[in-house]
């Protein structure tokens, strides 16, 4: 073998013993990664607090950060249009009718409603003292209280109602609450002992997954998310715009020569990002099969699960003329 050729076979050798131990380094950094909130089995995201559904509508509107550009100017699989990763339908309802005890989660409170899987449990912790001396007329006057912003059966109708939130992924109602939501959730722990049905509505926005936009961005890219290393949640500082969102995952995929990109997430999802590897290009597919190795959430096969598992849209509610 010629001296040439020997040194040619050592590099490629050299090549092919670096790449492997770069992959392995990726391997061991990926098993780190935090979970993604909100999936079977784990309590975080399941939670009575909105801001633990996992905001599937808010993708589209944050900033998406490419890879780098080739020789010609142009980005390696980057996507033709942001709008691909508009993955869900909107529609809103003037008037709601249903159940108080539909109501399953709130929107805001000063009271930690991220540490409560169930309504009455928080009811139990922070309404107490509203629960007390009850009596047939308590639920209907706790229903009256000016901090319930919602029409109920047999009480005036208020102006400017709270919006109800139906993300259909998730299944449950919540309540876009403006006010301290105490005299509600207390009223509707003691009408389910009572076994009294209170009849309560106001507009809803329903959010589902639009399956064919969903099949198309799982055909085109890979999508996994990425906690913060070490961290099974969420509630953490945000990323700063305009920054990597991880150094040493760039510099790995930048060594394995890896075109990706990622998407910031909502304020709900801090410190997590979504990496998007585009398929078809060896490189980032590699990238994608160590990831799954490692066990990093594929958000992909999740959002295709959430969307096919979504409660029927009608005809749950009763629909009235505000």
């Amino acid at each position: 073998m010629s001296t040439s050729v020997r040194a040619l076979w050592k590099t490629l050798c050299d090549r092919v013993s670096g790449r492997a131990a770069v992959l392995r380094e990726l391997h061991n950094y990926a098993s780190t990664f935090g979970k993604m909130p909100g999936l079977l089995g784990q309590a975080v995201g399941r939670s009575i607090a909105m801001s633990d559904v996992f905001p599937w509508h808010e993708l589209s509107g944050h900033r998406f950060t490419t890879w780098e550009r080739d020789v010609s100017g142009r980005l390696r699989g980057s996507p033709s249009s942001s709008n691909i990763f508009k993955v869900t339908r909107r529609e809103t309802l003037e008037h709601a009718s249903l159940s108080l005890f539909e109501i399953e989660g709130l929107g805001s409170c000063t009271d930690p409603i991220e540490d409560f899987t169930d309504m009455d449990a928080f009811a139990l912790a922070h309404c107490a003292e509203l629960m007390k001396r009850a009596n047939d007329d308590k639920v209907l006057a706790l229903m009256s209280d000016p901090s319930v912003r919602l029409w109920v059966e047999g009480v005036p109708p208020r102006m400017a109602p709270d919006t109800l939130v139906w993300h259909q992924w998730d299944e449950r109602v919540m309540l876009s609450n403006a006010g301290r939501p105490y005299a509600l959730v207390a009223a509707r722990s003691l009408a389910k002992l009572a076994g009294s049905q209170i009849i309560v509505g106001g507009p809803m926005v329903i959010h589902r997954i639009d399956m064919a936009a969903a099949m198309e961005l799982t055909s085109k890219f890979h999508l996994f998310y990425v906690g913060s290393p070490g961290f099974d949640g969420h509630r953490m500082r945000i990323i700063q715009i305009g920054r990597s969102p991880d150094h040493q995952l760039y510099e790995l995929m930048d060594k394995l020569q890896a075109p990706w990109g990622f998407l910031e997430l909502p304020a709900n999802v801090n410190d997590a990002f979504m990496l998007v590897l585009p398929r078809g290009v060896p490189e980032s597919d590699e990238v994608a099969d160590v990831l799954r190795a490692a066990d990093v959430t594929d958000a992909g096969l999740v959002l295709q699960a959430a969307g096919l598992n979504q409660v029927p849209m009608y005809p749950r509610y009763a629909h009235h003329e505000a």
